[in-house]
């Protein structure tokens, strides 16, 4: 039986861990390139390096807190797997914000050593399924669409986390569901 409970909390924790980071890595970057006028890629590859860094310590930490948690094999099992599916979309979220900072800065994101880096380890795990499932090559392709997929993923779960909070902050009255 699974143990519905802890895996909405952990979806939970999912959402603002990616919103967190998203705002963070953005503000940052938007503030150290746009308003103090520093470097793009001086700013983008500390910053981004940390954020990832942080990112797979922390999915590091709830694969082994899932492993020792008091929970039935099942519901451990599909935090497992939850937590691999969603682990790309998640490391996205700072690499997100570089882009995005990149574009309002005028600032060309491939300069960045750590997203060359990210995009070439992202490329050596997915473009291989995305072979095996559509075969010929599809790499600008595959590329755009787990950029579309782990955004869409990253902001619909912080979205459906922060809702209840916006809404009770908004006077959106009501019973309110905590997760």
């Amino acid at each position: 039986m699974l143990n519905t409970g802890v895996l909405k909390l952990r979806l939970s924790q999912y959402g603002l861990v990616w919103g967190g980071v998203f705002l963070l890595v953005l503000l940052v970057t938007l503030a150290a390139t746009l308003a103090l006028k520093m470097d793009f890629v001086a700013v983008a590859d500390p910053v981004l390096g940390l954020a990832l860094g942080a990112l797979g310590a922390l999915l590091a930490v709830f694969a082994v807190a899932t492993l020792i948690a008091p929970e039935r094999l099942a519901t451990k099992l599909v935090l497992l797997l939850l937590g691999a599916a969603l682990a790309l979309p998640l490391l996205w979220s700072p690499v997100l914000a570089v882009v995005i900072t990149a574009y309002l800065s005028h600032a060309a994101v491939e300069y960045s050593a750590v997203y060359a880096d990210f995009r070439a380890v992202i490329s050596r795990i997915v473009y291989p399924l995305a072979q095996l499932v559509f075969g010929g090559s599809l790499i600008e392709t595959v590329w755009s669409g787990f950029q579309i997929v782990a955004t869409v993923v990253g902001f619909i779960a912080s979205l459906m986390t922060l809702w209840p909070v916006l809404r009770r902050t908004m006077g959106g009255g009501g019973a309110t569901e905590t997760v």
